[in-house]
């Protein structure tokens, strides 16, 4: 499979980068880049911090925790962010998290499917050693079954 992303140039007023991005989003292609260059003598806008304002524009950040167990997997979830962000993410994981097993975490997705959102960026919500296994969990059990 062949796979083609848009680079956009990082010198247009803030709006006018969104405006792009979400044209690039519509318009198909599979990813979005920018760049940088410290010879350049033209005002540039940071890169990372593009590439980051551009997900709010065409993704849903996703917190994913796949797990056979939906109890193992909400506590996993709710311990990690918890201690990420510093505040209780207990009341936020039925409404925002996309937890449990396979069929609990497409059920979930199809909810934000249902309500607009057309690209997920899944940030799988575990232990750093085991994210591997969450990726291969999500492309092997999810991702075939939403049409990917």
């Amino acid at each position: 499979m062949t796979g083609f992303g848009a680079f956009l140039s990082s010198n247009h007023p803030p709006e006018r980068q969104w405006d792009l991005a979400r044209r690039v989003d519509a318009l198909g292609f599979d990813s979005i880049w920018t760049g940088d260059h410290v010879s350049f003598h033209l005002p540039r806008y940071d890169s990372m911090a593009l590439l980051a304002s551009y997900a709010s524009t065409t993704a849903h950040l996703t917190f994913i925790t796949l797990d056979r167990d939906r109890d193992r997997a909400r506590r996993r979830w709710v311990s990690r962010l918890s201690a990420r962000y510093a505040q209780d993410f207990g009341p936020l994981a039925d409404r925002y998290g996309v937890i449990g097993t396979a069929d609990e975490c497409l059920e979930q997705i199809e909810r934000f499917r249902a309500a607009g959102c057309g690209y997920f960026l899944l940030n799988p919500i575990c232990e750093p050693e085991e994210e591997g296994e969450q990726l291969e969990g999500i492309a092997s059990e999810l991702l075939p079954r939403l049409g990917t």
